[in-house]
């Protein structure tokens, strides 16, 4: 499969339902930067989702992954964490989620126009 990015390939960004992969190149340009600023290789656990998958995941109705504006990796280690945070946060996602097993960016737009930060058990 194709390179989406320097350090991403289509296959871990598609759907496993459908097999789609729709992420917009402009959110991808921002998670590479992420993953160069961090330089910590990232696990992706969940990028685009078609409606039906989202849902059957028990993903938010609106959820930003079915606009390709959303991504989720895998946490490792403490210090590796704090590193991905403060990269998330240089190069500008405005919703971030602290879960107990992973992360989670995006770039959903908000009608508040504020960055928002969670914490959220992982399914």
């Amino acid at each position: 499969m194709a390179l989406i990015t320097k350090h991403f390939k289509e296959k871990e960004l598609i759907c496993p339902c459908c097999g789609k992969q729709k992420m917009g190149s402009l959110f991808m340009d921002l998670v590479e930067a992420c993953r160069v600023i961090s330089r910590i290789p990232f696990r992706v656990t969940s990028g685009w989702r078609c409606e039906w998958h989202n849902r059957e995941i028990g993903g938010h109705p609106t959820s930003a992954h079915m606009e390709g504006l959303a991504i989720d990796i895998a946490r490792s280690s403490p210090t590796k964490d704090r590193d991905i945070l403060e990269a998330a946060t240089k190069v500008g996602f405005v919703g971030i989620e602290i879960g107990s097993r992973h992360f989670h960016f995006d770039l959903k737009p908000r009608s508040h126009g504020r960055y928002v930060l969670w914490t959220a058990k992982s399914k």
